[in-house]
């Protein structure tokens, strides 16, 4: 399955409420843009795009930045 970045990305920003989410250098986690509900959000939000990604296949430092999410996206495809 071919999903574009920018699908991804308003995924991310959508999750986190906010398009902060997406400029470089915005930690993800110590913002607390990507907290327990965003987490949730995002994997059903990707689930829903055919994307199966588990939480528990994911380090921790794979959600502190929206490039890091779409790295861990694209690997998973």
């Amino acid at each position: 399955m071919q999903l574009s970045d920018d699908v991804i990305l308003n995924l991310i920003a959508s999750a986190c409420g906010t398009s902060r989410a997406l400029e470089e250098g915005v930690d993800l986690i110590e913002s607390g843009l990507m907290d327990s509900l965003a987490r949730i959000t995002l994997f059903e939000g990707l689930e829903d795009l055919g994307v199966e990604l588990s939480p528990t296949q994911l380090s921790p430092d794979a959600l502190r930045s929206a490039r890091s999410i779409l790295a861990a996206v694209h690997e998973a495809l």
